[in-house]
This record gives C-alpha cells, sequence and structure tokens, in this order.
C-alpha cells in the first residue's frame, strides 16, 4: 500500500542532542511474519532509498545510495554491520534498547532506540516512524 511517513529522528553525543524531522512517500508491504516500509529521500543532490523490515523482535534498515548500509537492531544485542560511503567502508556497532511497533495494514508507529559504535565513539538514538496510508 501507498503510505506517507513522518521520520523524527534525534541523536546524542557528548550531551548535545540533534533532530530531524523527514517527511517522505513510500510503500508498505504486510507479509505473514514481517512488513516491509520503504521510501526515497532527496538531500543536497544524493537520492537514498531506505528499506525497514519490521519482525516481531528485529528491524533491519537496508540504505541503498551514495551511502549505503544495512543496520540490524535486535533488542539487547549487539550486531557489527557495514557502513559504505564514498571515502571507504567502516563497521558501526548498533545495539538497540528499545524496538516498539504498531504496524498494521492501515499504516501505524515504529519506534526505536539503539547505540551506534565507531572506533569508540557513540552515539544514541532514537527514530519514530508514523505512517499512514494515502491513496
Amino acid at each position: 500500500m501507498k503510505v506517507e511517513i513522518t521520520l523524527v529522528s534525534r541523536q546524542s553525543m557528548d550531551g548535545d542532542t540533534a533532530e530531524t524531522v523527514t517527511r517522505a512517500r513510500g510503500t508498505l508491504d504486510l507479509l505473514p511474519d514481517s512488513a516491509v516500509l520503504t521510501y526515497t529521500t532527496t538531500e543536497d543532490g544524493d537520492t537514498d532509498t531506505t528499506s525497514l523490515t519490521i519482525e516481531a523482535q528485529r528491524v533491519t534498515i537496508d540504505r541503498r545510495g551514495t551511502y549505503r548500509s544495512r543496520l540490524i537492531l535486535e533488542q539487547g544485542q549487539t550486531h557489527l554491520c557495514p557502513y559504505e560511503t564514498p571515502y571507504g567502508t567502516f563497521t558501526l556497532g548498533v545495539t538497540a534498547h528499545r524496538i516498539g511497533s504498531t504496524v498494521c495494514e492501515s499504516g501505524g508507529c515504529l519506534q526505536l532506540a539503539y547505540a551506534l559504535d565507531m572506533g569508540g565513539s557513540s552515539t544514541e538514538n532514537e527514530i519514530e516512524i508514523t505512517i499512514k496510508e494515502v491513496s
């Protein structure tokens, strides 16, 4: 189904917090054991397509474009995930603190809280995605 999403992202590091709000249109596909949310954004001339596979205990975020990544979030577990940039590939440690989903046939909400660690530098991240069906 076609959806409109509002994504609020907060990133905290060393006591400073930054918040961004992104609005996009995309698709939500409901499968027997998961849901897949896909949307495309353009920023500073770069176009990225992001797909979130939402399962009962796990969310996988695949980003394709100038920057490529596959982040795996499982509550209480740390996954080492590649993050590709035009300047090289880095490995990120991803530890999910909270995953909450009310995603259903008519839309819903996905809430994620997780830490990203890269070479000893760590950020705390929160994402809230509101999904609404559009015709």
